[in-house]
């Protein structure tokens, strides 16, 4: 699910112009991860007012919510923000555990 949504709603902008356009979408979003947050609320959102695409309704709740959980966290690591620090973390791995 992540992987189809990651973009959803994608305008071309990045979260800089954003944040310093004083968007909208900033606004909404709290210059926190715009974009990827965006994308997150725009599928949720999508599939809550169309149960048609709501492919988490036969779900349990507690299932809803931790697929929801991953997705949420998995679209939000694609801010590149973010990028140069989960690749010193997962070096840090690495030099840790090894390259097994």
């Amino acid at each position: 699910i992540a992987v189809m949504v990651h973009d959803l709603g994608h305008d071309g902008m990045n979260n800089n112009f954003h944040k310093n356009a004083v968007t909208d979408r900033a606004l909404t979003h709290n210059d926190a991860s715009i974009q990827e947050n965006h994308h997150v609320m725009t599928i949720f959102t999508s599939m809550r007012h169309n149960k048609d695409i709501d492919i988490l309704s036969s779900l349990e709740p507690a299932q809803q919510a931790e697929v929801r959980r991953i997705v949420i966290t998995v679209v939000l690591a694609t801010d590149m923000s973010k990028h140069f620090v989960f690749m010193k973390d997962f070096g840090a791995l690495i030099d840790k555990n090894g390259q097994s």
